[in-house]
């Protein structure tokens, strides 16, 4: 039977739906949806009754476009249509609205269109209503435009390498490990374009903090980084043997197998006593990764963090992570621009010297010295303070004084604490505890804490029996050292842990990955550094900058090692001088990474990285 019917000078639904879905090809097709309003003669039901309006023609580059068509426009009748239209350019998934002229037999009139971006690798769907006469087709390309839409794929032809050592002004104190200086670890490639033969160069750095990334009592501090360094040299070597595909994801996907595989090597061959471990190695893949997003924004002429849509990934976050995501987009997690601002998380180290009290030696050199200073001087309101995880009383306290000094240098400001115990909290308990007793102590302290950072051991899976549950009802619990991989992320929520510490020392591509699925679970995100330094410190800042929801940055570098931005100062003063407590990420909108790298520190070869973003 029928399931249209007309009469009062339209077509009804025998149904009382107001629709029906409708199936589309992906390829190198185009589907689209064309509704008519203007009908001279006697409409027609909608196309799906039994038959389908199909449609070749032309789609020109940008946003306009040609199709002629055949058809079979009735049951009784044969008839033919033509439209020129226009659509606004859309992500999978996306509605592309525009508007036509067309001739469709003997009625003649505009055509408004609606455009459903076909999903990734699946079966789109098409738009129907039951009032409307409604055309499906498929639009194909020209062959130039069949060329330019086939997925181009880019290649590392190039990588070198090089690291920089720095000492701190002041030593850093954190889960019981003192850290008194840091090398710079820089990876430099080049990338081409196979399709087209142009290539552009990239450039990612990051501080080598194995006291964070590889806390081992097997080795001394001063072999971790040397064997963490020569991995990062491996790593990077190794892009050049990487197989071309489309973009750095997927470049990604194929270095964690390989770096997983050196590190093993690596081992044998030095005859560690243990493994080197998955965050390890990702701190030592990460220089290579964020120089693979800086080559691909560069050789597309735009910012890193615009190159997520699928004209460039070609695909949805499925890909990555699983069915559930499937016609979800990365502008999920991306944001179109960067943030203007972020506040600043300054941090507060375990040996940090509160006000002058505190203070046993100046260290003379201009800088703040104290956490009232630094407050004062740079108008800071977000505070991330280490503890011990271990002495209550002695935590407690100190989150107290902290809250005391900070009212009292600024007391209109509102201000904002994350608490990081680096692991050492023995149970829940602990947490639930520390809370209650700083509640009775000081009310209004507990009400500015904003999240509490990796209170337990960072293979979560070594004591399933502790869970977050409790604590993440009081406040949001995120993990750090715990984030390695997808696997570890949906463990940690089951457990209770209610958010995730990013960081660019574990790459751009995991950062983001990570992230997008937090976000579609819930999960709260936080960026923080490594004490990221000049470019390390930049990349960070962009990253954070283009995250939806995220607020503020960690950037401790300032504190603990200036050395490492001072040939920075001359491009990006506000960036690391910082006024009112915020980071200018506005700064950041330029190709690549989005900021210039200062003359003096890199070599002739790579001078197009000098020129500041217009």
């Amino acid at each position: 039977m029928a399931k249209w019917v007309h009469r009062d000078g339209t077509w009804h639904h025998r149904d009382s739906q107001l629709g029906s879905k409708r199936l589309g090809v992906r390829c190198l097709l185009t589907v689209g949806c064309a509704v008519s309003t203007l009908t001279p003669r006697p409409p027609l039901p909608p196309a799906g009754d039994g038959e389908l309006r199909l449609g070749v023609g032309g789609l020109a580059c940008g946003r306009w476009g040609v199709a002629l068509g055949l058809g079979r426009p009735g049951l009784r009748e044969m008839g033919s249509c033509a439209w020129v239209w226009a659509a606004w350019p859309a992500g999978d998934g996306e509605l592309r609205l525009g508007l036509g002229v067309g001739v469709d037999g003997p009625a003649c009139g505009i055509f408004p269109f609606i455009f459903l971006a076909p999903l990734s690798k699946r079966i789109s769907k098409s738009l129907c209503y039951p009032n409307r006469r409604t055309d499906v087709f498929l639009v194909i390309p020209p062959k130039s435009s069949i060329k330019s839409m086939t997925k181009s794929k880019i290649a590392v032809v190039e990588a070198e390498s090089e690291k920089f050592p720095f000492v701190y002004r002041f030593p850093l104190k954190f889960g019981g490990r003192v850290v008194k200086d840091v090398t710079v670890f820089r990876a430099m490639i080049t990338l081409e374009d196979q399709a087209k033969k142009k290539s552009a160069h990239g450039i990612g750095e990051m501080t080598m903090g194995t006291a964070w990334a590889w806390p081992t009592s097997a080795l001394s501090p001063e072999m971790a980084l040397k064997t963490i360094t020569v991995l990062a040299e491996r790593i990077t070597a190794a892009a050049t043997t990487l197989v071309a595909d489309q973009h750095p994801l997927h470049l990604a996907s194929q270095l964690k197998p390989i770096a997983k595989k050196l590190a093993e090597e690596l081992a044998t061959a030095m005859k560690l006593s243990e493994p080197i471990p998955d965050l390890a190695i990702a701190l030592a893949l990460s220089p290579l990764d964020i120089a693979l997003h800086d080559a691909y924004g560069r050789l597309h002429g735009k910012n890193s963090f615009d190159c997520f849509g699928p004209e460039f990934v070609g695909t949805d976050l499925s890909h990555w992570l699983g069915e559930e995501f499937i016609g979800k987009p990365f502008s999920d997690i991306l944001s179109d621009k960067p943030s203007p601002t972020l506040h600043l998380y300054h941090l507060v180290g375990s040996l940090d010297p509160l006000s002058n009290d505190d203070l046993n030696r100046k260290i003379g050199d201009g800088l703040p010295e104290t956490l009232e200073e630094w407050i004062r001087s740079q108008q800071l309101s977000h505070l991330k303070v280490k503890l011990t995880g271990k002495d209550l009383d002695a935590d407690v306290g100190r989150v107290y004084e902290i809250d005391r000094i900070a009212a009292r240098t600024f007391p209109t400001k509102q201000f904002s604490y994350s608490l990081d115990f680096n692991e050492a909290c023995e149970s829940e308990d602990y947490v639930i505890d520390f809370l209650e007793r700083l509640e009775r102590l000081s009310r209004d302290a507990t009400t500015k804490l904003h999240y509490i950072e990796q209170p337990m051991t960072r293979d979560l899976r070594s004591r399933k029996e502790v869970t977050m549950h409790r604590v993440s009802r009081l406040k949001p619990v995120v993990i750090d050292e715990s984030l390695t991989d997808l696997d570890m992320l949906r463990f940690a929520k089951q457990q209770g842990y209610s958010g995730i510490a990013v960081k660019a020392c574990k790459g751009i591509s995991d950062s983001v990955l990570l992230s997008a699925a937090a976000k579609q679970w819930g999960m709260k995100i936080y960026v923080q550094d490594l004490t990221c330094v000049g470019g390390s410190f930049m990349a960070s800042a962009a990253l954070a900058s283009r995250l939806r929801g995220v607020t503020a940055v960690e950037g401790n570098g300032r504190q603990y090692c200036p050395a490492g931005n001072k040939d920075w100062e001359s491009l990006y003063r506000p960036m690391f001088r910082i006024l009112g407590g915020v980071v200018p990420t506005e700064l950041l909108q330029g190709p690549g990474l989005g900021f210039a790298w200062p003359r003096n520190i890199i070599s002739k070869k790579y001078s197009e990285f000098c020129q500041p973003p217009a």
